[in-house]
C-alpha cells in the first residue's frame, strides 16, 4: 500500500481540526438553544463527511464508529447522547498531531466495501434528509440546511455498495459540497483516490455542479456559492425520489 506523503498528512490533520471545530461550535450554539436537532446534525452530518473525505484509519477511525454508536445508543435520551458526543470530539482535539499522524499512513480506499443497499433504503435515507432541510429551510437555519442534505449521501457513499452510475451522481454532489476540502486538497491524491469513476480528474473538478464557475473558486462560507450548492443538491434528490410518493 502506498503511504502517504508528509504533505498529504498535514492537509488531512488540518482539516479535521477545521471540521471538527466547526462542528462543535454550531452543535452546542443550537444546544444551547434547546434544539437538540439542529445540534444533531451538526455533529453527525460532520462526522460522515471527516469518514468520506479524510478517510482515517486505525485508532481514529475506530473512535468515531464508537462515536456515531454512542449517538445511536436507545438506552440513553438524545440529550444525553449528544452531550457525549460532544465530549469525545473535544478529547479528539487534544490528541497531538503525533498521535493523529498514525491514523492517516496509506492511500488505501475503503469507499463501497460495505453491504449493498436497495432503492428503498435510498429513498428512505433521502427523504428524511429532506423533510428535515425543508423544516430548516422553513426556519432560516441555511446552513444546517446544507448540512442536511448532504448527511445521507456521505452515509450512503461511506456504508453501502450502490450501482456505480448513480454513485458517481452522488459523489459528484457530495464533493462539490465541500469545496473547502477541494480547494486545499493535493490533486495527485484525489486524483489516485477517484481514479476508478473519472477518466479525466480535469473533467471531473468542471462537472462537479454542471454548468455553474469552477468550483475549486467558490466559497462555502459565502451564502450566495452555498446557496448554489443547495440548488444542485436539492435538484438530485427530486431526480432520486421522482415518482416515489
Amino acid at each position: 500500500t502506498k503511504k502517504w506523503t508528509a504533505k498529504q498528512v498535514e492537509t488531512s490533520i488540518t482539516f479535521l481540526r477545521i471540521w471538527l471545530k466547526e462542528s462543535l461550535a454550531k452543535s452546542e450554539f443550537w444546544y444551547n438553544k434547546n434544539d437538540l436537532y439542529v445540534a444533531s446534525w451538526w455533529l453527525l452530518g460532520r462526522i460522515f463527511s471527516i469518514l468520506y473525505f479524510v478517510q482515517p484509519e486505525g485508532k481514529l477511525y475506530e473512535e468515531f464508529v464508537d462515536i456515531v454508536d454512542d449517538y445511536n445508543n436507545e438506552e440513553r435520551s438524545q440529550d444525553e447522547n449528544i452531550k457525549r458526543v460532544i465530549n469525545r470530539i473535544r478529547k479528539i482535539l487534544k490528541f497531538s498531531d503525533d498521535e493523529l499522524k498514525d491514523s492517516f499512513f496509506s492511500t488505501k480506499y475503503t469507499f463501497q466495501t460495505n453491504k449493498s443497499v436497495n432503492r428503498e433504503m435510498i429513498v428512505k435515507y433521502l427523504e428524511a434528509s429532506l423533510n428535515s432541510a425543508n423544516r430548516f429551510k422553513s426556519l432560516g437555519h441555511l446552513e444546517t440546511e446544507y448540512m442536511s442534505l448532504i448527511y445521507s449521501l456521505g452515509l450512503l457513499l461511506d456504508h453501502y455498495v450502490m450501482d456505480k452510475d448513480f454513485t458517481i451522481e452522488l459523489a459528484k454532489e457530495y464533493e462539490a459540497a465541500h469545496i473547502d476540502f477541494l480547494n486545499a486538497s493535493d490533486p495527485a491524491r484525489l486524483k489516485k483516490l477517484y481514479k476508478n469513476y473519472y477518466s479525466s480528474f480535469k473533467d471531473r473538478i468542471k462537472g462537479l455542479i454542471g454548468m455553474q464557475p469552477d468550483p475549486t473558486k467558490m466559497d462555502l462560507t459565502n451564502n450566495k456559492d452555498r446557496i448554489t450548492v443547495i440548488k444542485n443538491l436539492r435538484s438530485l434528490y427530486e431526480e432520486v425520489l421522482e415518482g416515489e410518493s
